[in-house]
């Protein structure tokens, strides 16, 4: 009912994805604030690069590792690599909330970074922050032990099943 909303959607040209990710900024900054900025620029990529600003230090780490396992990840695999960090969690889940980072499957959920937001965070962009550099080291070591306990083993088929998820093998393939 708020005519806000409808200015949003006829801005963005009724783009589903730019209208998700206006109402998740909209959470954090208001929606004055998200027409505001929106009647002076309503392109995608200058949406996604005020998004950047405002993410705390543990949701920019979420950000870039989610970059590096293009394919996606399950919880328990962001968990291995970035579980650790302080808020890792809460940061997981309000990229979700504001649309950042998108879910798929029932059982083993995969979370994966939204297409449209790769640009902010490409891995290569971040190799001399010692900040995020870290996260990229941490995922090249996750993807490096986990070829390693897969290994040359054409008749091993327990080790083979590692391989046995499409997510897994494109991570492995794109790392």
């Amino acid at each position: 009912d708020d005519p806000r909303l409808l200015e949003i959607w006829d801005l963005v040209h009724g783009n589903y994805k730019d209208v998700a990710l206006q109402l998740g900024r909209a959470r954090r900054i208001g929606l004055s604030s998200v027409l505001r900025e929106l009647r002076a620029d309503p392109s995608t990529s200058t949406v996604l690069k005020r998004s950047w600003g405002p993410l705390s230090a543990a949701e920019r780490s979420v950000m870039l590792l989610l970059s590096c396992f293009r394919h996606g990840a399950s919880f328990k695999t962001l968990t291995d690599v970035l579980g650790h960090l302080e808020d890792f969690e809460s940061a997981l889940f309000s990229l979700v909330d504001l649309s950042l980072v998108t879910t798929a499957g029932q059982d083993d959920i995969v979370f994966e970074i939204e297409p449209a937001a790769l640009a902010l965070v490409d891995p290569a962009r971040f190799l001399n922050d010692p900040e995020l550099s870290v996260v990229v080291e941490l995922w090249l070591s996750h993807i490096v032990a986990l070829a390693y306990s897969v290994g040359f083993c054409p008749d091993d088929l327990d080790r083979l099943l590692i391989l046995d998820n499409v997510v897994t093998r494109r991570n492995l393939e794109f790392a």
